[in-house]
């Protein structure tokens, strides 16, 4: 819909936006790229787009770039905590990889595999995505059944729209996860059923919201519809 607004003049920076949102979801970065920069375009004012435009540099690496965005929107709305700590963690993303490339190939090889998801977790809260999975990687070749690096990991994968890499992980996750006898993390189901869903499973999808519902009718994920109607309407 957004496409066919763009040929009908005066476009406004929203119209680019929400195309670059939709261009997001479905992991084509380059072209939401091109989407929101249309809309910096229009309103290079608006402190949204510059942080979009940030997720999207993360997304595709440009770390350097996400940074400047960042920086201009921290610089727009300076009294905005959440802006001035996001931008932190990508600074810290910088200081990260700085000290990941003092480290050897032997001395990376003797960390323990909760050290490497411990990295891998701070690499990803940074937005530095492909490092955190060669951590959460490398964690899981020294520890195959550790199911919080094989859950972080597919998380990595759905924010970058590798739904088919993102399943195969989150199930064994909750397949270790259950054989662990730890509790049960709702929020795993919802990621694996959040997944199944992406990639046209619905009916999968559904056996994993149902269960989250026989444990929390009131679960919050549910509750903020971040189900589609559809499905959950189903539910």
């Amino acid at each position: 819909r957004c496409t066919e607004l763009q040929k009908s003049p005066p476009s406004t920076p929203e119209i680019y936006q929400t195309l670059a949102y939709a261009y997001q979801h479905r992991g084509n970065f380059a072209a939401a790229e091109e989407a929101i920069l249309e809309a910096h375009r229009l309103n290079g004012n608006e402190p949204s787009i510059l942080e979009m435009l940030a997720d999207v540099y993360v997304a595709q690496n440009a770390h350097e770039k996400a940074i400047r965005s960042l920086g201009q929107a921290v610089g727009r709305l300076p009294y905005e905590t959440r802006l001035h700590e996001k931008f932190f963690e990508l600074r810290k993303g910088k200081i990260l990889r700085e000290c990941d490339a003092l480290l050897t190939g032997n001395e990376k090889e003797s960390l323990s595999p909760h050290t490497d998801r411990q990295l891998g977790m701070l690499f990803q809260r940074a937005g530095e995505l492909e490092k955190a999975t060669e951590y959460y990687q490398r964690a899981i070749r020294s520890l195959p059944r550790a199911p919080l690096a094989h859950w972080e990991l597919g998380r990595v994968f759905m924010k970058t729209g590798r739904f088919d890499l993102a399943l195969p992980e989150l199930e064994i996750a909750v397949e270790t996860w259950e054989a662990s006898a730890e509790a049960v993390r709702l929020d795993l189901w919802n990621d694996l059923g959040n997944c199944l869903e992406s990639l046209g499973q619905l009916s999968q999808a559904l056996t994993w919201y149902e269960k989250i519902l026989s444990q929390n009718i009131h679960y919050e994920s549910l509750q903020r519809h971040t189900v589609p109607p559809h499905v959950e309407a189903a539910v």
